[in-house]
C-alpha cells in the first residue's frame, strides 16, 4: 500500500511572493494624469456697423441766443422812421428796416461826389488830349527823347489821380446813404431799444440790443 506525500508550502515563501508583486506594480510607470481642459464659453458674432445714435439727457440750464448784438448808428442824425414793432419783444426777419434816419445830407453828398467825378473825369480827358498833341509836337519840331515833363506826364498823372480820388469819394457818399437805414442783420427778437423818433443820434449810438432767434445755446 502506497501513501501519497502532499508538497508543503511554507507561508512565508507566499508572503514574500506576494511582497514582491505589490513592490513591482508600485515600481512600474504611473498611469498618464490628463488635464482637464475646460470647455470654450458659448459666444454669438454680431458684425459691428457705425450709425449715429441719439441720446436723452435731462439737464438744466439757461437758454441763451447764439448770437446777440448792440445795434450801432454808423451815421448821425435824426430818426424820422421807425418799425411798427420796435419795441422790445419785436420780431425782425434778416434785412428789416429797425429805424430811418434823415438821409437828405446824405443824398446831397452823394450828388456832389456825382459832379465831382465827372470833373476829373473830364480834367483827365484834357489832359491826355494835350499829352497827345505836346507828343507830336515833340516828333515834329525836336530832336532825342522827350523829357517827362514836354510830354505832360506829371500832369496826366495827377488828373488820373484826381478821378481815383472822385471815385472813392463817390463810393464813400453812397455807403454813408445806406447806412441812414438801420436792418436787422439776422433774424432775431429785440431785447430793448435805446433810440426812438425824432430822436437824434450820432456816429456810434446804440439804438437797439438783438436777440438771435436762429440758434439758441443751453448754458
Amino acid at each position: 500500500m502506497k501513501i501519497k506525500k502532499r508538497a508543503f508550502i511554507p507561508p512565508v515563501i507566499i508572503l514574500l511572493f506576494i511582497g514582491l508583486a505589490v513592490l513591482a506594480s508600485m515600481m512600474g510607470k504611473p498611469p498618464e494624469k490628463k488635464q482637464n481642459v475646460k470647455p470654450a464659453p458659448m459666444v454669438e458674432v454680431k458684425e459691428v456697423q457705425p450709425e449715429n445714435m441719439t441720446f436723452i439727457v435731462d439737464s438744466q440750464g439757461t437758454v441763451r441766443p447764439k448770437h446777440s448784438t448792440q445795434l450801432l448808428s454808423e451815421v448821425s442824425g435824426q430818426i424820422i422812421d421807425i418799425a411798427d414793432n420796435f419795441n422790445a419783444g419785436g420780431f425782425f426777419s434778416k434785412g428789416d428796416m429797425l429805424l430811418q434816419i434823415d438821409p437828405s445830407d446824405y443824398k446831397v453828398a452823394v450828388q456832389q461826389a456825382k459832379a465831382q467825378l465827372l470833373q476829373a473825369q473830364s480834367a483827365l480827358e484834357e489832359e491826355k488830349a494835350r499829352a497827345r498833341v505836346a507828343e507830336e509836337e515833340w516828333a515834329m519840331f525836336k530832336d532825342g527823347e522827350a523829357p517827362a515833363l514836354g510830354l505832360r506826364k506829371p500832369q496826366l498823372a495827377s488828373a488820373l489821380s484826381a478821378v481815383e480820388s472822385a471815385e472813392a469819394n463817390l463810393a464813400m457818399a453812397k455807403r454813408n446813404l445806406e447806412r441812414t437805414t438801420i436792418r436787422a442783420p439776422f433774424d432775431a427778437i429785440l431785447r430793448s431799444k435805446q433810440a426812438d423818433l425824432g430822436q437824434f443820434v450820432g456816429s456810434g449810438s446804440q439804438v437797439a440790443m438783438l436777440y438771435g432767434t436762429g440758434t439758441a445755446e443751453v448754458r
